[in-house]
């Protein structure tokens, strides 16, 4: 067998490899898919179409068509300036809803222990739902946190628990925990006074 038979053959194969690959996911995903041959290629053509309610996906039975298929049917059959124009709305929106809670900017001395040892930092913003406190330490996101910080007038403080739901290295976000209506009535009224 010479050589140009060789890669013939080898072409072949995978060809019957791509379209067995194909035929698998037609059956489990529901997608119909055309071959279309020419002397210089070949191009797949995949078309979604509804997947059935048996088939399930993650070992879940499917309740209602595949939403992703659909979407991605929709967004492939559109223009390019379309899908740019739909990327940036859909950008604008996750990026509208990101925070559940407005920060406010608050520099304030907080102490703060994590893991039976005690820090002292400050915190750089403040929300209804959590702050940032700035720090060079190194912590994990999942930690729990005691807070302890003084209210504007410094009369008062501040003891609340929360968790690290985000760090940098800049420093940590810590999402509150609130233990009952009065610490959320005065983290309100602190918000109310800044």
């Amino acid at each position: 067998m010479d050589s140009k038979q060789k890669m013939l053959d080898y072409i072949d194969a995978l060809e019957k490899t791509n379209k067995n690959m194909l035929t698998a996911l037609q059956k489990l995903l529901g997608y119909s898919f055309t071959v279309e041959k020419d002397a210089r290629k070949s191009v797949i053509h995949i078309k979604s179409e509804r997947v059935p309610t048996h088939v399930p996906a993650f070992g879940k039975p499917l309740q209602e068509p595949n939403l992703t298929a659909r979407l991605v049917e929709l967004i492939t059959d559109m223009p390019e300036e379309k899908q740019q124009a739909l990327v940036r709305d859909l950008e604008k929106e996750t990026s509208k809803g990101a925070r559940k809670h407005h920060r406010k900017p608050f520099i304030m001395v907080v102490d703060y222990v994590m893991q039976d040892r005690m820090y002292k930092d400050f915190i750089q913003d403040i929300s209804a739902g959590g702050l940032f406190i700035e720090t060079s330490q190194s912590f994990s996101v999942g930690q729990n946190v005691k807070l302890t910080f003084p209210l504007p007038d410094h009369q008062e403080h501040i003891k609340i628990t929360g968790e690290v739901v985000r760090s940098t290295p800049q420093g940590i976000g810590v999402k509150f925990k609130m233990a009952d209506e009065d610490q959320e009535a005065m983290v309100k009224s602190l918000l109310d006074t800044i």
